[in-house]
């Protein structure tokens, strides 16, 4: 079996917050991933064959594309785009040295993936095709922990944070399989949990001072 590969494709994430001394904070982020796979081909010599598969949750039960005959290559790739938005409540605890930020709040995500195979012959012709999309849409409550601390006496700051989400929503799938003649088109009620953990390193520098003349 031979998986699809993301190589290290990056996403990018907006956050911004705002904290006053009389109460929690407001925190405000944005995520999008959208990314393709890399393009997964295998040509077949009639004893070894290479297949792709769909699970349809309408009918339960796997589709799938084949090529078997000599000569005959199988192409696929896999997209996924993921965006997520979230919005929350928090609060710094300080410490001598570091501090730590508890939130939580609530998170909206969409998920979407799509799979799109063919098998063609020695000449290049199309023979099959299959497609599969998966679109999912999705609300919960969301919940991070936050820990920073200065790197020795430098202006360095190391971040570290876990995260995640439960979330309740309904998916959207379509697969159409030429070569088995599956077409489904479902929908269902499902529930994903998501989790994300990262570290950063932060520099600090203060672009200037408060001061106040008194007479």
């Amino acid at each position: 079996a031979q998986a699809f590969d993301f190589d290290n494709d990056l996403g990018w994430k907006i956050r911004t917050g705002f904290e006053s001394s009389y109460g929690p904070g407001l925190d405000l982020n944005y995520f999008q991933f959208d990314q393709n796979s890399d393009l997964t081909s295998f040509t077949s010599d009639g004893v070894v064959s290479a297949t792709t598969s769909a699970w349809m949750i309408g009918p339960n039960q796997w589709s799938r594309l084949t090529a078997s005959n000599a000569g005959e290559t199988l192409n696929a790739q896999h997209s996924l785009d993921v965006q997520a938005f979230g919005a929350g409540f928090f609060k710094e605890l300080k410490f001598p040295i570091s501090s730590f930020t508890g939130m939580f709040g609530f998170q909206y995500a969409r998920v979407r993936q799509d799979l799109n195979a063919n098998v063609s012959d020695a000449l290049g012709n199309i023979l099959n095709t299959m497609t599969a999309t998966s679109d999912m849409d999705a609300y919960g409550p969301r919940f991070s922990f936050e820990y920073n601390r200065p790197v020795g006496h430098t202006k360095l700051i190391l971040i570290s944070n876990f995260g995640g989400a439960l979330m309740f929503g309904n998916r959207d799938q379509f697969v159409s399989n030429s070569l088995t003649g599956d077409l489904s088109r479902v929908g269902a009620d499902e529930i994903i949990t998501m989790l994300d953990y990262g570290m950063a390193v932060q520099y600090r520098m203060k672009t200037g001072e408060k001061r106040f003349l008194s007479t």
